[in-house]
């Protein structure tokens, strides 16, 4: 684990603000989970009180956005799955892909469609390309999970 994955993790700002903007650090180096200091303050999210500030200072210092670790999650699905709207829009606005597909098959929206989180649901069918007719690899639509 790098020292900045560190001072995310245990929400130093003023450490990770220095090493970012002191240091000459690759900010896509993973830990042995492939989690990068990008995934690490999105999962530590709301705890983290200036986590838009520092996603936004990781991506400005080339965080690779859609870099998914082991278990193929990408930073947005992070936040898609703890249900952080902000850090989710902020993603998307950053670019972020909604329609990365897990090992499963499975894409980010399906959790808040199984856990009635409308908003995100709505978030989710504002993208351009969403696809509520998408199958899983299980053949289940959006609707199948709604529904089950």
């Amino acid at each position: 684990i790098t020292t900045l994955s560190k001072a995310m993790i245990f929400q130093k700002y003023e450490l990770v603000k220095a090493l970012l903007e002191e240091a000459d650090i690759d900010v896509n180096i993973p830990d042995n989970k492939g989690i990068t200091a990008l995934h690490w303050v999105v999962i530590g999210g709301r705890g983290f009180s200036r986590a838009e500030e520092v996603i936004k200072l990781l991506l400005s210092k080339g965080a690779y956005i859609d870099q998914q670790d082991h278990s193929n999650m990408s930073a947005l699905y992070h936040a898609m799955s703890r249900s952080h709207r902000p850090t989710v829009r902020l993603l998307l606005h950053h670019g972020s892909n909604l329609f990365l597909q897990r090992e499963l098959g499975y894409i980010g929206i399906r959790r808040a469609v199984m856990h009635n989180d409308t908003e995100m649901v709505e978030l989710f069918l504002q993208q351009k390309g969403a696809d509520v007719n998408y199958r899983d690899q299980s053949g289940k639509t959006l609707l199948h999970c709604a529904a089950s």
